[in-house]
């Protein structure tokens, strides 16, 4: 499965025609309610206008806009295009179709608690963290309290929601469609479309306790399983920030155990190739940059790998 925070082979035409030809007709009505209710609905989050720079950012920082040096090569390939998470893509109008179900799945939530006053403990749970959550992002948004609490409560709920579905084996479109599945995944680990992970594991351990229910680590697990990029496997569970640590935990774990066990990392292009795909090699001082540098070259693999799998398939198809 490609993993877009790095680069995308392929043009916004061949997306459209691709998505187009293999995606059903719910997805492509997701389309049309994208810019049905961008033309009718009035959208008061202007994503430039309500996005400040911090300049020094603080300690707790953990959620960051792609640095312009990477951006500026693929620019698609940084960018939620099927459901934004978090507040720095919230109101894009493109992505308001899948607002409705994050609705839908609100009201689905709220069945299976049946329990009202939770959902309040929920929003006063957020409302009580909301600056140590908005300290977690290198920017900040200059959304209104009430309307940044209901955005941060909406996608954590939905993404709850998801994952004990896909537990379960709920029969659901969002589920049941394999293309879905890598829209919904690859969106959720992209680093600009985070929310913070102690959000969800909080709001779903208080209603869920581990007697009875996996964690919420392990339905995390389950889940994006499905990417097949890595053996999502750990010998301890992690202390994750967001989705994007968790991609990053797997692969240094999966690195790891390679070197240790002395092989090398397969199906790894040659440096002309990853030349050529936008990785860009130079020296670098800090731990943060190289640490930056690998994850680029490791997503950068996972793209090429999808790629390559994307085209036999379609190989296969017209064959």
């Amino acid at each position: 499965m490609a993993l877009r925070c790095i680069i995308l082979t392929q043009s916004p035409t061949l997306r459209l025609e691709r998505i187009g030809s293999t995606l059903d007709l719910w997805n492509l009505e997701i389309m049309a309610d994208n810019e049905h209710q961008s033309r009718e609905q009035s959208i008061n989050i202007d994503q430039d206008n309500n996005l400040e720079e911090i300049l020094e950012a603080g300690p707790d920082c953990c959620i960051y806009k792609v640095p312009q040096y990477l951006r500026k090569i693929n620019e698609e390939a940084y960018t939620p295009y099927f459901i934004s998470i978090g507040p720095l893509h919230y109101g894009r109008k493109e992505l308001m179709g899948m607002e409705r179900q994050k609705r839908r799945y609100w009201s689905e939530f709220g069945k299976r608690l049946n329990n009202v006053q939770k959902l309040e403990e929920f929003k006063t749970y957020i409302k009580n963290q909301e600056q140590t959550i908005r300290a977690h992002y290198s920017v900040t948004s200059t959304i209104s309290s009430s309307k940044y609490v209901e955005i941060i409560l909406c996608d954590a709920i939905f993404i709850i929601e998801l994952f004990m579905r896909n537990d379960g084996g709920h029969k659901d479109f969002l589920l049941n469609n394999a293309q879905h599945i890598v829209s919904i995944s690859q969106d959720l680990l992209l680093l600009e479309n985070q929310i913070s992970y102690f959000i969800l594991n909080h709001l779903y351990s208080s209603v869920f306790p581990s007697s009875g229910h996996p964690s919420f680590f392990a339905l995390c697990l389950k889940f994006f399983e499905n990417t097949e990029m890595f053996n999502w496997s750990f010998s301890e569970q992690p202390q994750l920030k967001h989705f994007t640590d968790f991609l990053r935990c797997a692969a240094v774990g999966q690195v790891q155990r390679t070197v240790q066990s002395g092989g090398g990392i397969p199906d790894l292009p040659c440096a002309t190739k990853l030349k050529k795909s936008g990785l860009e090699f130079k020296g670098t001082a800090t731990v943060a940059a190289a640490s930056m540098l690998i994850l680029t070259a490791i997503q950068t693999v996972c793209s090429i790998k999808n790629a390559r799998r994307g085209n036999s398939k379609d190989n296969e198809t017209t064959s």
